[in-house]
C-alpha cells in the first residue's frame, strides 16, 4: 500500500483552534447541497505541500459560529438546521460566497462532545 504523506508536528489551527475541519465547498451555489466535502487540518502559511494531499485556502470571511454539543453527527446536523431554518432567515445576513466549516476540537467525540459549525455571512 502506498503512503500518501503525513503532516508532522501538527498543532490545532491558529485561526480556528480546531484539530480537524470539515470544509463544505458550497461557495459557488450555497443552495445546491450536492458539494465537495474536505476533511482537513489547518496548517501555518508557508507550510510545504505534502505529496498526495490537496491544499485549499479558505477565503477570509465573516462567520456566524454555532455551538454543537453532543454526539457527532447529530449535534452538527442540529446546529446546521437551526442556522439555516431559524437563525439565518431572521438575522439580516445572507450566506456569503465562501465554504461552510465544521470545527472539531480536542476531546472524546462522545455524548458530551463540543464542536462548532461556522457559517459564512454577509450583511443584506
Amino acid at each position: 500500500m502506498q503512503k500518501l504523506g503525513q503532516i508532522s508536528e501538527w498543532q490545532p489551527g491558529a485561526q480556528t483552534g480546531g484539530v480537524t475541519l470539515g470544509i463544505s465547498r458550497v461557495e459557488r451555489n450555497p443552495a445546491n447541497r450536492a458539494f465537495d466535502y474536505m476533511i482537513a487540518v489547518e496548517v501555518p502559511e508557508g507550510t510545504p505541500s505534502v505529496a498526495g494531499l490537496e491544499t485549499y485556502n479558505v477565503p477570509a470571511a465573516r462567520w456566524a459560529v454555532f455551538e454543537c454539543r453532543g454526539a457527532v453527527p447529530d449535534a452538527i446536523v442540529a446546529a446546521e438546521m437551526y442556522a439555516f431554518m431559524e437563525w439565518l432567515p431572521s438575522s439580516g445576513y445572507a450566506h456569503a460566497a465562501a465554504p461552510e466549516m465544521e470545527v472539531y476540537y480536542p476531546g472524546d467525540p462522545g455524548p458530551d462532545y463540543y464542536c462548532e459549525f461556522w457559517l459564512p455571512i454577509i450583511g443584506m
